[in-house]
């Protein structure tokens, strides 16, 4: 018995044939994978009609309501983005009003598919997924506008309040130390108090993220004789919180967050909800991350 052994020629028409295979191997995928991408970037194939939507009703201009007519009418920034969101995902919001401290386990759970504007933190991404980032937040100082401060600079051999409630909340003292390194501190048990030594001059400004810093400017009239530094002592991306292992959904909300950024939707709504008073407060050079077509 005799073994012929073949050899394939790689150099000359050998080679053309096997890269004419791996063409059409290509191809074929292609073929497949294509329609694949496509329905991936369909907004409508999401396997339901409503998502259900945890937000807080008390901290405007990010999430509020508003009783009309008797009928409760939820709103804000915040409340708008991810109204946009479902709007372009086809799908309906359906609002329930929780804690904050219970937003993350409802999300873990599965009980809510969405809550926006929560922030992006070492150790939640255990439990819950999240979108892109929408909003950048962080510590941010707080001082009166006849003060004269409007950059950290300024604040050199100066006492400054940290809101005590604050230092679990993404920044401490260190983060303000660091970033302030010739600043008195001064712990603040609360906002409130932080304004009481604000307005009694006991310190320059206050230290608090920004987020809640809008929230409470734009809740007294009063506080139109504070304004925010522009310049951040700490960044927080803060995004949709999202059900764990549910990619499509992720896939789905990230793709509406893209949508509404560069239709324009995205900077109306900024403009409607942290224009004035708050010009400065938000970071003018943001840019949502975009995934090329």
């Amino acid at each position: 018995m005799s073994f012929h052994t073949i050899t394939y020629d790689r150099s000359g028409t050998g080679a053309g044939y096997f890269r004419a295979l791996r063409v059409i191997g290509w191809l074929l995928c292609a073929v497949m994978i294509f329609p694949i991408i496509a329905g991936a970037q369909d907004n409508t194939l999401l396997p339901k009609e409503t998502v259900t939507v945890g937000i807080r009703d008390d901290f405007a201009p990010f999430s509020d309501m508003q009783e009309i007519d008797g009928e409760k009418i939820y709103t804000g920034f915040d409340v708008e983005i991810v109204r946009a969101v479902a709007r372009d995902m086809g799908v309906e919001p359906v609002f329930t009003v929780a804690l904050p401290i219970t937003l993350i386990p409802m999300t873990a759970e599965g009980l809510i598919d969405m809550a926006p504007g929560m922030a992006h933190r070492r150790g939640w991404e255990l439990v819950a997924d999240y979108s892109e980032t929408y909003f950048i937040a962080g510590a941010r100082v707080l001082v009166t506008r006849r003060s004269g401060i409007s950059r950290l600079s300024h604040l050199k051999n100066k006492p400054v309040a940290v809101i005590d409630d604050q230092l679990t909340g993404g920044f401490g003292p260190d983060d303000v130390i660091a970033a302030l390194p010739e600043t008195t501190i001064v712990t603040a048990a609360d906002l409130t108090e932080g304004r009481h030594l604000l307005e009694s001059r006991e310190v320059v400004g206050v230290v608090a993220d920004l987020r809640t810093l809008i929230a409470v400017m734009y809740a007294d009239e009063e506080s139109k004789q504070y304004r925010i530094v522009s310049e951040p002592i700490t960044t927080t991306p803060v995004g949709i919180m999202l059900p764990p292992a549910d990619d499509r959904l992720r896939e789905q909300t990230d793709f509406a967050l893209m949508n509404i950024y560069r239709t324009g939707v995205y900077g109306e709504i900024t403009e409607a909800w942290l224009g004035e008073p708050f010009d400065g407060a938000i970071d003018p050079e943001f840019v949502m991350e975009l995934w090329p077509e």
